[in-house]
């Protein structure tokens, strides 16, 4: 994941522990071009623009798009 090809997508579905998230952010934002829409279950990205969260259950799906 951190040193392989990520595929082409518009829409990047991670569920990740918050340190992996935070480690993951920078390649997101430099594979990605702007308007691409994240995904995450539970676990938040630190500094990705959040763009809506919606509780489901006992978990939290977060969603962001990068700038």
């Amino acid at each position: 994941m951190f040193h392989g090809r990520l595929p082409d997508a518009d829409v990047v579905f991670r569920y990740l522990f918050p340190e992996l998230n935070e480690k993951l952010e920078p390649i997101l934002k430099n594979r990605y071009p702007a308007g691409t829409r994240v995904v995450s279950r539970t676990f938040s990205f630190p500094a990705l623009r959040e763009t809506g969260r919606e509780r489901i259950g006992s978990e939290t799906v977060f969603l962001y798009k990068i700038d």
